[in-house]
């Protein structure tokens, strides 16, 4: 028996067959977000602190480490003196223009009743940075502030820098 099918019909088989493969291919398209197509604020994602870092022979190596890694910037805040009855660390990060501002605030415990300092290592990435060279400002909020970094961020950077407090 022979099946005849109407103009409709074939219309559709037609444009169907025409077009999913279009389709399937344009869906396999997305945009990748590097470096260079950044789309919104820069943010700090996977924070760490260390302990505090026994040892008198720590107290003045304070350095910063960049280094590119994939989509982020990983960075390394080595030996930064903060108080030594810390409950826990809140940070943020801004832009502006060629500055980028990193804020470390130190939530003391309460009642502990410490005057004392000691160094910690903190690390941390920085993610939707596009790259070029930025002036970096690392504040420790209400205990000290250093001296800028010049960092020149692009898929090889591996810049390690001593942090000057001021």
């Amino acid at each position: 028996m022979t099946k005849f099918y109407t103009k409709k019909t074939v219309s559709v088989v037609l444009t169907t067959a025409l077009f999913f493969p279009i389709m399937v291919f344009l869906s396999g398209c997305k945009e990748t977000h590097t470096p260079d197509n950044i789309e919104g604020d820069i943010e700090i994602i996977n924070f760490q602190q260390s302990e505090c870092i026994p040892g008198i022979d720590n107290l003045f190596k304070d350095e910063i480490t960049f280094v590119s890694q994939d989509s982020l910037l990983h960075v390394e805040l080595g030996k930064i003196m903060m108080n030594c009855c810390l409950e826990g660390i809140d940070y943020e990060i801004s832009k502006d223009n060629e500055n980028i501002i990193i804020n470390i605030t130190q939530m003391m415990m309460y009642n502990a009743g410490c005057n004392c300092v000691c160094p910690y290592d903190l690390n941390f990435d920085i993610a939707n940075l596009a790259f070029g060279t930025y002036i970096v400002q690392i504040q420790i909020i209400g205990f000290q502030k250093y001296n800028n970094v010049t960092l020149n961020y692009d898929s090889n950077t591996n810049q390690t820098n001593p942090l000057i407090r001021n």
